[in-house]
């Protein structure tokens, strides 16, 4: 019987750039009014890091990336840092262990590498509920194991992985290693600068 579930999630209220967190947060609640214990591991960008709320204990882990309350995203230096992830998932997996975790659940897809990679070190189950699909142009919500999931283009999707993370490895070293080395101040002039460029 499935007694601790581990929520993987990107992003968690109050940290909310759209309704998927704010689903999962009603979700959270309703499973432990239902019984279950419900864990959340998520990327602090400024909040407490551990949290008791609605029945459902809060893990914010250490990020890259700080920024208040509301409805602003991260950006790549989550989503697409592959040593972010890395170091999210050993967070994920030491949390699942610490607290006796019986399944891990990725909400979305920008906490999907790092829950499966967490879920196969701690051999448990993994699921993922997907949503926002842009190839539909419509907004999709779905539950199911991740080996299912994956099974219909599991050769394609290694492959776009693999790319995906040398890609990522490259541009991290390139630039968003030295991101990292850089002061707050200097990272904050950047992002203003970056965003005159594009406007």
């Amino acid at each position: 019987m499935i007694k601790t579930v581990l929520f993987a999630s990107e992003y968690y209220p109050p940290f909310a750039p759209g309704g998927a967190e704010w689903t999962n947060a009603a979700w959270a609640s309703a499973l432990a009014r239902h019984g279950r214990r419900v864990v959340v591991v998520t990327p602090n960008y400024g909040a407490a890091t551990r949290e008791d709320r609605d029945g459902v204990t809060i893990h914010r882990v250490p990020s890259p990336v700080h920024m208040s309350p509301g409805t602003r995203e991260a950006g790549w230096r989550i989503r697409s840092n592959p040593l972010f992830r890395r170091s999210f998932a050993r967070q994920i997996e030491r949390l699942a262990r610490q607290e006796g975790a019986d399944l891990i659940h990725a909400q979305s897809k920008g906490a999907l590498v790092a829950a499966v990679a967490a879920a196969q070190r701690c051999r448990l189950p993994a699921f993922v509920t997907v949503r926002d699909l842009p190839e539909k142009n419509a907004q999709i919500a779905f539950i199911q194991p991740v080996q299912a999931a994956l099974a219909g283009w599991r050769r394609d999707a290694s492959l776009e992985i693999t790319l995906l993370i040398c890609t990522g490895l490259v541009l991290a070293l390139l630039g968003g290693g030295v991101w990292y080395l850089a002061p707050a101040e200097t990272r904050k002039e950047d992002d203003v600068a970056s965003g005159h460029l594009t406007e």
